[in-house]
C-alpha cells in the first residue's frame, strides 16, 4: 500500500512537471508575438513618420503658394489703383465737359420754349415741327450726358453733387489711394522674408525627418536581429521539451499499470473486510430517514451546503427527492432558495419540483432590500450635524479654568466659610415659613440625578448630609469652602461643598434659589448642579455663567418671596439652560428633577418605587393639563402615559416657528392609549419622518396602531380604495394629470404655464392685468371656490352668488372676484376636456363615493353610523385608511378647509383632531390660514344646533421659542405685527430663552461684491431668497464662484441653519410693485395704536401721515410676501443677516422714489431691530469638513422629500448633485456617503426615465384611464 502510494505521488509529481513545462512553452511563445508586435509597431511608426514628412512638404508648398498669390494679389492691386490714380484726372475734366455741354443744351431749350410760348399768346397754334424735334433732340442729349455724368462718378467712387465739392473729393481720394499703395509697399518685404523663412524652415524639417527615418531604420534592424535570435533560441527549448514530455509520459504509462495493480488489491481487502464485518448495520441505515438533530436528511443537509459530490453520492444511495423535513420543504426547495444551480440542476434532473407555495415565499424574501442598504438619512443628518458643531461648543479646560483669575471659582478663608449664610428660608428676609405656602425643595440636574442612581449607600448618604446640612435648623451645617458669583441683570451665587467634608475630594456644586409663586404656592431650596472632582468646580462656574448669559432676560411678572442676595430668581415660565449649551447650535433646556427634603426622599432615591417629577415651567404645565386633560395625580399613577378616556375637546396649538409645536403633537400621539388608531398627516415628508421617529422611540417601537403619512400619499390611497356605486363614476388620479401651480411634464400639469400663459389669450391675461389679478391670485380663487368647508356638506362646488358672500377675510373686491369666477369656468371647462384632476377635484371624490360618513350632508360619526358596513372591518376597528380614533395634523395651515373637514370626518368624532398651525408660515402656494379657519371648518360640521364651537375646540398659543434667540424674534414679530395689523393673522407673544447678536444688514452696489473677502467672509453663511428669484440667484453665484448654498424660501422652510442672510427681499418686492405698502406697514410698526387699528389715526412717523394699511382687498400680495419674509427670518439660529443688492442686472425697472430696500434696512435700524455694516467677517471663507458633510446629508434629505412632492426633477437632482459635491474628497471626504448619494441619484434617474417612458407609451395620444 506504501509503495502504490509513492508511486501515485511521483506520478502527480511527473503531471505538476508537465504543467510547468507547458507553462515555459506558453511563455516563449507569448515572447515571440510580444517581438513580433514590437517590430510591427515600430515598421508603423516609420511609416507614420515618412507620412508626416510628406505632409509636411505639402502643407510648406500650399503655404509657398497661398504667399505668392498674396503677393500677386497685392501687385494687381497696386497697379488697379495707380491706374485709377492716372486716369482721375482726365475723368474730371470730361465730366466738367459733360456738365458745360449740358447747360448749354438747357439754355437753348429755354429759349425754344419761350419762343414757342410767344407764338402760342399769338394765337400761331404752337410750336413748329422744327422746334420740336430740335427740343426733343436736346432733351435725349442732355439724358445721355447726364447718364454718363453718372457713370463716370460711380467709377471714381466719390464725386460731389456739384463741380465746387470735385476738385477736394478727388483730392481726398487721392490720398486714400496714396496710402493703401505705401502700405502695401511695405508690406510686400515683409511676406517675402515669411516665404524665405518656410523655405528655411522646411529644410531643416527635410534634415531632421531624415536623420529620425534613419534612426528608426537602425532600431527595426537590432530588432530584427534580436527576434531571430529569440526564435532560434524557442525552437532549441522546444526540442528540448518534447524530449522531456516524452520522457514524462513514459513514467506516467508505467505509474498507471503499478495503480491498477494496487487497486485491485484494494478491492480485494474491501472484500475481505465486508466478509469480516457483515450486513447488520447496514440493514437498520436508510438514507431518506435517518436524520441530524434539526430534522434533515442527508441530501437535505448537501443541499442547504452547496455540497454536489455528497448529493450526488446520496442520489446513488437511492435517496428520494420528494422527502421533506418537519417545515414542509424538501432538497430542492433549499438549493433553489439559496441558487445553489448545480445542485438543483441535478435534483431536477432525478424528477424534484420546486414547492409552488414555497416558491412564492421564497421569491418574495429575495425581492426585499437588505436592511442595512435602507439609509436612513434623517439619523444621519443628527450626527453629522452632531460632528459639525462650532468648536465654542466644546468643554472648557478645568485647568485652564483653575488658572485663569477671571474663570476661577475663590476658595473661601476660614472666617469667610463661617461666615456663609445657610439655604432655603436661612436666604429669606423672614425666615418663618407657612408650610402650605412655602416648600422646601431641591432641584437636582439630570447628570446629578444619574450620580444618585449608580452610587453606594454610603455616598447617598454623605449626599443626603450635605443637602440637608443646609437648613439653618439642621445641628450639622454643611461647610462651602468655595464661591463665586455670576448673573448679568440679576447676580447669584454658585457654592462648593465636600462630600466628604474635606476640599480636595468630591464636591456638590448649588445655588440656593426662590421660585416664582404659583397657585399661592412658591419652592425655596438649592439647585444642585453637579457633583464632581474639586478641580473641576472652576470649569462648572464658567459654564454655569455662559449659560446664564444665554438665558432669557425678558421680565415674567413673577411674584417671590423677599429674599437676600445671592439667591436665583427662577421665574415660574423660566428656564435654566443646560450647562453645554454654549453655543446657540445646541441649545437645550436643563432637565431638572425635584426633590422634597422634607418627606426623606433624599435617601429614597434609589428606591425602584420613587419617580421624582421633573420641573416643566407653567405655561407648559397649563398647556399639558388642558390638552391631556390629567392631574397631577393621574400623571403620577399613569407612570407618564396619558389616557384618552378623559379627552372631550379638538386642540388646535398656534405659535411661531421654535415653539415645540411639533414636540407636542409627538407627545401627544406617544401617550395616546396603544391601542387607539390614530392617523398623523403634514405635507412635508421629513417632517412625518421626523415625527414617527421620534414616536417610536418613545413607544418603544409600539406604533402599530399609528399611520404616519404624507398628506398626497394619503389621499391617493384613499381615492384608490374609494368605489362608486356607478362603474361609470370611476376614475383614476394619474400623476401626470393633476394640476399643480408650476411643476414640469413628469409631474404632473402646470397652471401657469399650460393655462394661464399658453391656453388663455393675450386679451384675457391682460384684463386680468387690469384687475389687478395676477396667476397666483387666481389660483388662490379657484382654491376658494372649489374647497371652503361648505362645499364638504353640498357636495359641489360655489355658486357665483355663494363666492361673492363670502367674508372680505377671503380677499379680492367684488369687480375682482367676479373676474376670478369668470376664470373659474374658463378653467374648469380646460381641466374637464382635457381630463386634468386639481387636489380639490381628488378630495371631491372621496367625499362624493367614499363610505357613508363622508358622502352625507350632515356629519354623523362612524362611532354613531346605524349601519356600519364599510366604516368599521371584520374586527370591529375603524376601516383603513378612511376612519381613526383621532387624527393628528401638523403644520396646518398647509391644508384647504375642504381637507380640515376631511379630517374632521374621519376622526371619531369633531372632539378628536389635534391641529397645530402658525399662520405666519403659509408657504404652500394658494392656501392660506385665516384667523376663522379652523372655527368656520367645525362649525360645518356640527350636526347638533345646541352645540357651539367653543364646546368642541380649546385653542393654545404657545409663547416660550425654543429656538429663535430674542433678537432676532423680535425681527420676526415685527413681521407678524404687519400681518396681524394689515391681514387680521393671529399675533403671538412670545418670548425667548436666549439672547443673541442683532441681525445686521448689508448693502451693496453689485452682486459680485459678495464674491470679494472685504466685503463678505462666511463659508458657513446660508442664502436664502425670495422663490422667484433663487434660480437666477444660484446661476450667477455659480458664475461668480461663490461657493455658498442658496435656497429659496418654500425649500428652505422646515431646516434651520447658524447663519443664514435673507438677500434681496425687499429688492423682490419692490420689483414686484409693493413698494408703497411695505413702507406704509413699516411706518406702522411705530404706531402706539392696538394692532386691530388699521384706518389713519393722524399719527406722524418720520415726517409722513400714516395712511391706511388694510391691504386685504388692494394688496393681498403682500399678505405672501411677508409670510415668506417671516418663514425665512425663522431659519436662523445665531447669526441673522439681511443683505440687499443695489444693481441685481435684472433689467427690470423700478417705479420712481426711494428704493424699497434703502427705506427699509434705515427704518429697521431706526427701530433697533437691525445694526447696518458695510462687512460680514464670520470668520471663515470656506466651511470645515464636518460642516460640508452635516451640509451635503441636508441635501440629501431635502431631495428626498422633494422628488416624493413630485418637485421638478431637475430640482432634485441639482440638490443630489450638490450633496455628492459636498462628500467628495475636497470638501467632506466620506466615500460611503458619497457613494449612498449616487445611488440616490441614479435610483432617482430611472424612476424618472420611466415615467417618462410610460407617460410617452400609456398617457400620449389618446386619453387612458387608469
Amino acid at each position: 500500500g506504501k509503495d502504490s502510494k509513492k508511486d501515485a505521488k511521483k506520478g502527480k509529481d511527473s503531471k505538476k512537471d508537465d504543467k510547468k513545462e507547458e507553462g515555459r512553452r506558453e511563455k516563449i511563445a507569448r515572447q515571440i508575438k510580444n517581438t513580433e508586435k514590437q517590430i510591427k509597431e515600430l515598421i508603423g511608426q516609420n511609416v507614420a513618420s515618412s507620412k508626416h514628412d510628406v505632409e509636411k512638404r505639402e502643407n510648406f508648398f500650399k503655404r509657398y503658394k497661398w504667399h505668392d498669390a498674396q503677393r500677386a494679389e497685392v501687385a494687381a492691386e497696386l497697379a488697379s489703383l495707380q491706374e485709377l490714380a492716372e486716369r482721375g484726372p482726365d475723368d474730371v475734366s470730361r465730366i466738367e465737359s459733360l456738365m458745360r455741354g449740358i447747360e448749354a443744351r438747357s439754355d437753348e431749350a429755354s429759349s425754344i420754349k419761350q419762343r414757342s410760348e410767344a407764338s402760342s399768346s399769338g394765337f400761331l397754334g404752337g410750336l413748329f415741327d422744327r422746334d420740336a424735334r430740335k427740343l426733343k433732340s436736346l432733351e435725349a442729349q442732355t439724358l445721355a450726358d447726364e447718364a454718363s455724368v453718372k457713370e463716370l462718378q460711380e467709377a471714381v467712387g466719390i464725386y460731389p453733387a456739384s463741380l465746387d465739392g470735385l476738385g477736394a473729393a478727388w483730392k481726398k481720394r487721392s490720398r486714400a489711394v496714396g496710402e493703401r499703395v505705401r502700405a502695401l509697399q511695405e508690406e510686400l518685404p515683409k511676406k517675402e522674408k515669411e516665404l524665405v523663412d518656410l523655405k528655411n524652415d522646411f529644410a531643416s524639417s527635410l534634415k531632421g525627418a531624415q536623420a529620425d527615418r534613419e534612426e528608426h531604420r537602425m532600431e527595426l534592424e537590432q530588432l530584427r536581429e534580436r527576434f531571430v535570435m529569440q526564435l532560434k533560441q524557442g525552437e532549441e527549448r522546444l526540442r528540448d521539451l518534447d524530449g522531456s514530455i516524452k520522457s514524462q509520459e513514459k513514467a506516467i504509462e508505467s505509474f498507471e499499470k503499478k495503480i491498477a495493480v494496487e487497486e485491485e488489491e484494494l478491492v480485494a481487502i474491501d472484500d475481505d473486510i465486508m466478509q469480516l464485518k457483515g450486513e447488520r448495520s447496514d440493514k437498520k441505515f436508510d438514507i431518506n430517514n435517518t436524520r441530524d438533530s434539526r430534522g434533515m436528511t442527508f441530501l437535505q443537509v448537501a443541499a442547504q451546503n452547496n455540497d454536489v459530490g455528497t448529493a450526488m453520492l446520496c442520489l446513488e444511495f437511492n435517496a428520494d427527492c420528494s422527502v421533506t423535513n418537519t417545515d414542509g420543504l424538501t432538497a430542492v426547495d433549499y438549493s433553489s432558495f439559496f441558487s445553489f444551480d448545480a445542485v438543483t440542476r441535478l435534483l431536477t434532473s432525478k424528477g424534484a419540483a420546486v414547492s409552488s407555495k414555497y416558491h412564492d415565499i421564497f421569491s418574495g424574501v429575495e425581492k426585499m432590500s437588505p436592511i442595512d442598504t435602507d439609509m436612513d438619512w434623517d439619523e444621519v443628518l443628527r450626527v453629522s450635524e452632531t460632528a459639525a458643531v462650532p468648536s465654542e461648543t466644546f468643554l472648557e479646560n478645568p485647568q485652564s479654568c483653575e488658572l485663569d483669575e477671571a474663570k476661577r471659582m475663590p476658595r473661601l478663608t476660614e472666617q469667610e466659610r463661617s461666615a456663609v449664610e445657610p439655604c432655603f428660608e436661612g436666604r429669606l428676609i423672614d425666615p418663618n415659613i407657612n408650610p402650605e405656602q412655602v416648600r422646601r425643595v431641591a432641584l437636582l440636574s439630570q447628570s446629578v440625578y444619574n450620580w444618585c442612581l449608580t452610587q453606594t449607600k454610603s455616598d447617598m448618604g454623605r449626599f443626603a448630609k450635605v443637602i440637608e446640612g443646609l437648613k439653618p435648623t439642621s445641628p450639622n451645617r454643611t461647610t462651602v469652602h468655595r464661591r463665586a458669583e455670576v448673573g448679568t441683570t440679576i447676580k447669584f451665587e454658585v457654592l462648593a461643598a465636600g462630600l466628604d467634608g474635606s476640599d480636595s475630594g468630591e464636591v456638590v456644586l448649588f445655588t440656593p434659589f426662590v421660585s416664582g409663586e404659583v397657585d399661592g404656592v412658591s419652592s425655596i431650596g438649592v439647585v444642585v448642579w453637579e457633583v464632581s472632582k474639586d478641580d473641576c468646580s472652576s470649569m462648572y462656574k464658567t459654564l454655569i455663567s455662559n449659560t446664564e448669559f444665554l438665558r432669557n432676560k425678558v421680565e415674567m411678572g413673577d411674584t417671590f418671596l423677599p429674599h437676600k442676595e445671592g439667591v436665583l430668581e427662577l421665574g415660574k415660565d423660566m428656564h435654566l439652560l443646560d450647562l453645554r449649551s454654549t453655543s446657540i447650535w445646541t441649545t437645550s433646556t436643563l432637565d431638572l428633577f425635584a426633590v422634597n427634603v422634607d418627606n426623606g426622599d433624599l435617601h429614597r432615591l434609589q428606591d425602584q418605587g420613587l419617580a421624582l417629577k421633573k420641573r416643566i415651567v407653567h405655561s407648559e404645565m397649563l398647556v399639558n393639563r388642558a390638552i391631556f386633560q390629567l392631574s397631577e395625580d393621574e400623571a403620577r399613577e399613569s407612570e407618564g402615559i396619558f389616557q384618552s378616556s378623559s379627552q372631550n375637546k379638538s386642540t388646535l396649538i398656534s405659535g411661531g416657528a421654535g415653539t415645540g409645536k411639533t414636540l407636542l403633537l409627538i407627545k401627544k400621539v406617544a401617550q395616546e392609549d396603544p391601542s387607539m388608531r390614530i392617523l398623523v398627516v403634514s405635507r412635508l415628508p421629513r417632517l412625518v419622518s421626523i415625527i414617527k421617529t421620534s414616536t417610536e422611540e418613545k413607544r418603544e417601537g409600539d406604533v402599530e396602531n399609528v399611520h404616519f403619512s404624507t398628506y398626497d400619499e394619503l389621499m391617493q390611497l384613499m381615492a384608490r380604495r374609494v368605489i362608486p356605486d356607478h362603474k361609470a363614476d370611476a376614475r383614476s388620479f394619474g400623476r401626470f394629470d393633476q394640476v399643480r401651480f408650476d411643476c414640469d411634464e413628469g409631474s404632473g400639469v402646470s397652471f401657469l404655464r399650460v393655462f394661464f400663459e399658453s391656453h388663455l389669450s393675450s386679451h384675457e391675461r391682460d384684463l386680468l392685468q387690469r384687475s389687478s389679478i395676477q396667476p397666483l391670485t387666481l389660483w388662490h380663487a379657484i382654491i376658494v371656490i372649489k374647497s371652503t368647508a361648505q362645499c364638504v356638506n353640498t357636495k359641489r362646488h360655489l355658486e357665483q352668488h355663494d363666492y361673492f358672500q363670502l367674508p372680505i377675510s377671503f380677499g379680492l373686491t367684488l369687480e375682482q372676484r367676479k373676474v376670478c369666477f369668470d376664470f373659474y369656468l374658463k378653467y374648469e371647462e380646460w381641466r374637464s376636456d382635457a381630463g386634468y384632476y386639481d387636489e380639490s377635484d381628488r378630495s371631491m371624490y372621496i367625499l362624493r363615493h367614499g363610505p357613508s360618513v363622508f358622502r352625507e350632508d350632515i356629519f354623523v360619526s362612524w362611532t354613531d353610523t346605524f349601519d356600519q358596513a364599510g366604516v368599521v372591518d371584520k374586527s370591529g376597528n375603524p376601516l383603513f385608511p378612511f376612519f381613526y380614533d383621532m387624527v393628528c395634523c401638523d403644520e396646518s395651515q398647509d391644508f384647504t378647509e375642504m381637507d380640515m373637514a376631511l379630517f374632521v370626518r374621519m376622526s371619531r368624532s369633531i372632539r378628536s383632531v389635534f391641529m397645530c398651525a402658525d399662520p405666519a408660515q403659509s408657504v404652500e402656494l394658494g392656501i392660506s390660514l385665516r384667523s376663522s379657519t379652523v372655527n368656520d371648518v367645525l362649525y360645518s360640521q356640527l350636526a347638533d344646533s345646541r352645540v357651539n364651537v367653543k364646546q368642541c375646540l380649546q385653542t393654545f398659543a404657545l409663547r416660550t421659542n425654543h429656538r429663535t434667540h430674542e433678537q432676532n424674534l423680535a425681527m420676526g414679530q415685527a413681521i407678524r405685527r404687519v400681518l396681524a395689523r394689515s391681514f387680521k393673522v393671529t399675533m403671538t407673544d412670545e418670548s425667548a430663552l436666549i439672547v443673541g447678536k442683532l441681525p445686521k444688514t448689508l448693502r451693496v452696489k453689485k452682486l459680485k461684491d459678495l464674491a470679494n473677502p472685504g466685503v463678505f467672509k462666511g463659508g458657513n453663511v446660508v442664502f436664502v431668497s425670495p422663490d422667484e428669484v433663487v434660480h437666477e440667484l444660484r446661476l450667477r453665484f455659480s458664475e461668480l464662484g461663490i461657493k455658498n448654498d442658496i435656497f429659496g424660501t418654500t425649500e428652505a422652510k422646515g431646516l434651520e441653519f447658524d447663519c443664514v442672510a435673507l438677500l434681496n427681499f425687499f429688492t423682490s418686492f419692490d420689483e414686484a410693485g409693493s413698494s408703497g405698502p411695505w413702507q406704509n406697514a413699516l411706518r406702522w410698526l411705530s404706531s402706539k395704536s392696538a394692532l386691530t387699528r388699521s384706518e389713519p389715526t393722524n399719527e406722524k412717523v418720520a415726517g409722513v401721515t400714516l395712511e391706511s394699511c388694510d391691504y386685504t382687498l388692494t394688496y393681498p400680495q403682500l399678505s405672501d410676501q411677508a409670510m415668506a419674509l417671516y418663514t425665512a427670518i425663522t431659519r436662523a439660529r445665531n447669526q441673522l443677516y439681511f443683505m440687499e443688492v443695489e444693481d441685481f442686472g435684472r433689467g427690470k425697472k423700478r417705479k420712481a422714489g426711494v428704493p424699497l430696500a434703502d427705506y427699509a434696512l434705515r427704518r429697521l435700524s431706526d427701530l433697533k431691530l437691525t445694526k447696518p455694516v458695510t462687512s460680514v467677517d464670520e470668520g471663515a471663507l470656506e466651511m470645515s469638513s464636518a460642516q460640508h458633510k452635516a451640509r451635503g446629508v441636508l441635501l440629501v434629505t431635502q431631495a428626498i422629500s422633494m422628488s416624493r412632492r413630485s418637485e421638478l426633477f431637475s430640482s432634485v437632482a441639482k440638490k443630489l448633485q450638490d450633496a455628492i459635491e459636498r462628500f467628495s474628497p475636497a470638501n467632506g471626504n466620506d466615500y460611503a456617503l458619497e457613494r449612498l448619494a449616487n445611488r440616490s441619484l441614479q435610483c432617482l434617474s430611472d424612476k424618472n426615465f420611466l415615467i417618462a417612458f410610460l407617460r410617452e407609451k400609456f398617457f400620449g395620444g389618446k386619453k387612458m384611464e387608469g
